[in-house]
C-alpha cells in the first residue's frame, strides 16, 4: 500500500525515528524543568480506524479487517517509544517513567470484541452513515444533524468501537481505561497508576 506521498517503508524509516527523537527531546526539556514523572502512550493500530480504511480499501487485511500496512508501523512506533523509555530510565535514575501500550490493549479488545460486548469493531456509529464504505465520509462527518433516523448516526453507540471514524465511543474508552489503568495490564511497569488508586 502506497500513498502519494509516503510509502510504509519510508514512514518507517524516516518518520518514525523523528517522531521518537521529538519525544525524547520534549522529555529531556520537562526533566531540565522538574519534570519528574513521565507516562508515554503508544498508538492504537491506526489501520483499524474507518477513516483510514475508507481511504485505503484495497489494502492488505489483517484476521481483524484492519490495514496490515498501517498496523505494522503503529506497532513499530510503540515498540520504538518503549526503547525509548528503557533508555530513560537507565539515563534518569530519579524519574519514574511509565508506558502504556495502547497497541496490544486495542489488538485484546479487537481480537475478543464480542466478550467486551462490542458487535461492530470497523465502522463508525455517527458520521456518513451505511451508504459509505466504514460509515465514514470526511465530508459528511458526525455533528448535531446525525440522527437515527438518517442511518447517521447508530441506534447503539455501545456497540461501537469508533464513534466518528476517528475518535472511539465513550464504552470503548471505558474498557481502555479499566484494562489499562484500572487492572495493570498493558503498562510498563504493571503498577504505574497504584498511587494514584483510592485506598480500598
Amino acid at each position: 500500500m502506497t500513498t502519494s506521498l509516503y510509502s510504509p517503508s519510508y514512514v518507517a524509516t524516516n518518520f518514525i525515528p523523528l517522531v521518537i527523537a521529538k519525544i525524547r527531546n520534549a522529555t529531556e526539556v520537562l526533566y531540565a524543568n522538574g519534570a519528574r514523572n513521565f507516562l508515554y502512550i503508544g498508538v492504537t493500530p491506526l489501520g483499524c480506524s474507518p477513516s483510514l480504511l475508507s481511504t485505503f480499501l484495497l489494502g492488505a487485511k489483517d484476521s481483524n479487517g484492519c490495514l496490515t500496512d498501517i498496523n505494522t508501523l503503529s506497532y513499530n512506533h510503540g515498540l520504538s517509544l518503549l526503547n525509548l523509555v528503557n533508555q530513560l530510565r537507565l539515563n534518569y535514575t530519579d524519574v519514574t517513567f511509565s508506558f502504556l501500550d495502547y497497541y496490544a490493549a486495542y489488538t485484546q479488545v479487537i481480537g475478543n470484541s464480542s466478550s467486551y460486548g462490542f458487535s461492530n469493531t470497523l465502522q463508525a456509529c455517527c458520521g456518513a452513515g451505511p451508504l459509505f464504505p466504514y460509515r465514514y465520509n470526511p465530508l459528511l462527518f458526525c455533528n448535531a444533524l446525525s440522527t437515527t433516523t438518517l442511518d447517521t448516526l447508530c441506534a447503539n453507540p455501545n456497540t461501537f468501537i469508533n464513534w466518528d471514524g476517528i475518535h472511539f465511543t465513550h464504552k470503548f474508552n471505558s474498557v481502555i481505561f479499566h484494562l489499562t489503568v484500572n487492572a495493570g495490564s498493558y503498562l510498563n511497569p504493571p503498577n504505574a497508576f497504584s498511587t494514584c488508586m483510592p485506598s480500598m
